[in-house]
């Protein structure tokens, strides 16, 4: 199995391994199959067809590897199938528009499963500037409840 994993020529006994019941290389070929195959339609494939488990690991090798146009095709699916939660799992991944369009339209800014250590990682000025617009569109009366409301956001999982 290492030999196929080194090699971009057996992508399809990889793909096998990956529907098979077995765990035996089930990190190492999640890992190759996300890092070798260009067809993001067929990771996109492994992803909604996976078990839960098998599924994380996948999302989690694309985040990985940046493999965005993956991770952002799959949210209207993944909403479907699994709802919110499970979107707010990965949404960091996404770029940044993305993941403005979420976060503004209120859905997922107070998900448990919104990572927002990852977040303020990888989207910092994003999360400044809608701060910053939040802030300036409040009356000075709101604006420390504001601030409070932000702070626990980011302090509950930094």
């Amino acid at each position: 199995m290492t030999a196929a994993a080194a090699s971009h020529e057996h992508l399809d006994v990889l793909k096998d391994e990956l529907t098979s019941q077995s765990v035996s290389f089930k990190k190492l070929v999640v890992k190759e199959v996300v890092r070798q195959d260009s067809d993001d339609d067929s990771i996109k494939k492994h992803i909604l067809t996976s078990p839960r488990a098998v599924r994380k690991q996948l999302i989690g090798k694309c985040i990985k590897f940046r493999r965005v146009a993956v991770l952002e095709s799959l949210i209207p699916e993944i909403l479907k199938l699994h709802g919110a939660d499970e979107v707010a799992s990965f949404l960091h991944g996404c770029s940044d528009k993305v993941v403005k369009e979420h976060l503004t339209k209120g859905d997922f800014i107070n998900n448990k499963n919104l990572n927002w250590g990852h977040l303020a990682r990888y989207h910092g000025a994003l999360i400044v500037s809608l701060m910053e617009a939040e802030m300036s569109t409040a009356s000075m009366w709101n604006r420390s409840g504001l601030y409070d409301n932000w702070e626990d956001l980011l302090t509950s999982t930094c």
